[in-house]
């Protein structure tokens, strides 16, 4: 068989290979690789190659690389939003049935930048890199050929950044390049992470030319001025100095020399961090970048003070019979502000299958507990979400939060709370979390429920609309006794 086109029939029916086939079908395929590779229709071929080498990078079993997806039809009813996930196993990889979105109206795709292969990393990109309903952005970061039988052929080319933490104290500095050094010099007893994060010539091996693009590097930065955080944070989380004399500092380390120090009082934003360092920052002071340490002492000395509140989160209980219950929460990222009825180491509460609550403290009756929270340090993740005209919040969050499982009551309680501070403004970047949140603000409730709904909606207000990689929500079935909480946060 020769490449190109051709139509391919195969029996089936049969279970036994003994048995006679009842039935042939036939498939119009792209036959590829001197008749090595057939793509199906609706299939989209997937490859990761190395930007710099072309060669296929590695995916091991433990990766977790996905596709986003982002497809609109427009019919007479009005628009179809599809947003599938999809899988990457191997390299090269197929995925069925997704090229056949070529031709909807709009279809938007790309990788996911917190998923990818150790030390690989999107190209950079003012947007979130993808496919664009034919534009590709950044230009030739992705290749793109279509098959007349509505097959796909798709290479992503990413960056080989290898980060240098030889030492695995989660930065890159000076002290790295001495374990390389002692390295190459066959010194003993060298504290030794992985030498992956060393492997600047992308040779696997450690040589004296690893060490000299290690030490350029290095040079890089002092010639900078900063050390560029792992992770920028685009929509930065506002916040106030609360101790004077602040170092700024070139990375996240005492280690690096100190660039200025900042007066009390100073309003800032966090423009990145490091994933493996929770106590420094990334920001701007003056014009000058670099890095701050959050607080002291492990925590218990704050160096500054965050604007932003947890505003509102309401827990709803619904048990099965009449039951006493008792809800204790743990914030590790801010500190509880207002609560009603009044928190005193937990809420006592009967609660009724009705969902009314009846506070034993006091007597007094309700429909749900109410916190909110102030100093919100949490590194909220919009990596995934949506931008949405501020006009059309409300058909959004009503169709997410029906989706996501809230109640009409519920759903209407939340968009009275929000709407009026949402659709005035011109678009909302809207990201619902998950563990970002759970993880800093968790939940204990005794008896524990059957099913467990915590939406927590997080928004920065924009002048204009920007892309971003849709996100996958998951549906939520009530079964038993039953606890829903609603909240969220405005990022400013």
């Amino acid at each position: 068989m020769k490449d190109g086109y051709a139509k391919i029939e195969y029996a089936y029916g049969p279970v036994y290979a003994s048995e006679k086939a009842e039935e042939t079908a036939a498939a119009d395929c792209v036959v590829l690789d001197n008749a090595q590779e057939i793509l199906l229709a609706g299939q989209m071929k997937t490859t990761l190659v190395d930007s710099n080498t072309g060669e296929l990078i590695s995916i091991d079993k433990d990766s977790q690389v996905s596709l986003w997806t982002d497809i609109k039809f427009e019919t007479a009813d009005g628009s179809i939003y599809s947003d599938p996930i999809e899988m990457i196993t191997q390299n090269p990889d197929r995925i069925p049935n997704i090229a056949e979105f070529f031709d909807a109206d709009h279809f938007t795709f790309g990788l996911s930048g917190s998923s990818l292969p150790e030390f690989y990393s999107l190209p950079e990109a003012s947007d979130t890199p993808g496919y664009y309903s034919g534009n590709i952005i950044p230009e030739n970061s992705i290749t793109v050929k279509r098959y007349d039988n509505g097959a796909a052929d798709v290479v992503f080319k990413l960056k080989y950044t290898p980060s240098g933490d030889a030492n695995g104290d989660g930065c890159f500095s000076i002290s790295d390049a001495v374990v390389l050094e002692r390295l190459l010099l066959g010194k003993p007893a060298v504290p030794f992470s992985s030498w992956k994060a060393l492997d600047f010539c992308h040779d696997n091996r450690l040589n004296v030319f690893d060490l000299i693009m290690l030490k350029k590097k290095l040079a890089a930065i002092n010639e900078k001025g900063y050390t560029e955080p792992d992770v920028l944070n685009q929509w930065g989380i506002d916040f106030q100095v609360i101790k004077d004399g602040l170092e700024l500092r070139q990375g996240p380390s005492e280690d690096f020399n100190v660039i200025s120090n900042i007066p009390k009082g100073i309003h800032l934003s966090e423009l990145g961090f490091n994933k493996n360092i929770h106590d420094w920052l990334f920001t701007e002071y003056n014009g000058q970048y670099g890095w701050i340490k959050i607080s002291e002492d492990n925590g218990s000395v704050m160096n500054i003070m965050y604007y932003d509140i947890a505003d509102k989160p309401v827990i709803y209980l619904y048990p099965e019979k009449e039951t006493d219950v008792h809800v204790e929460l743990e914030l590790t990222e801010s500190e509880l502000s207002t609560t009603y009825p009044k928190y005193n180491n937990g809420w006592d509460v009967t609660a009724y299958p009705d969902g009314s609550l009846l506070n034993k403290a006091d007597g007094s009756h309700h429909k749900y507990l109410f916190w909110d929270s102030t100093n919100v340090r949490t590194r909220f993740d919009f990596s995934k979400g949506f931008c949405v005209a501020g006009q059309d919040t409300e058909t959004f969050l009503k169709e997410k939060l029906s989706y996501m499982g809230l109640t009409e009551n519920e759903m209407n309680e939340f968009i009275v709370y929000w709407l009026p501070r949402m659709e005035h403004n011109p678009y909302n970047l809207i990201s619902f979390q998950g563990d970002a949140y759970t993880n800093s603000a968790r939940l204990y409730i005794t008896p524990s429920p059957d099913s467990l709904l915590r939406v927590f909606m997080t928004y920065v207000p924009l002048d204009e609309a920007v892309n971003i990689a849709p996100q996958q929500l998951e549906s939520f079935e009530r079964k038993g006794f039953t606890a829903v909480e609603w909240g969220g946060c405005e990022i400013r």
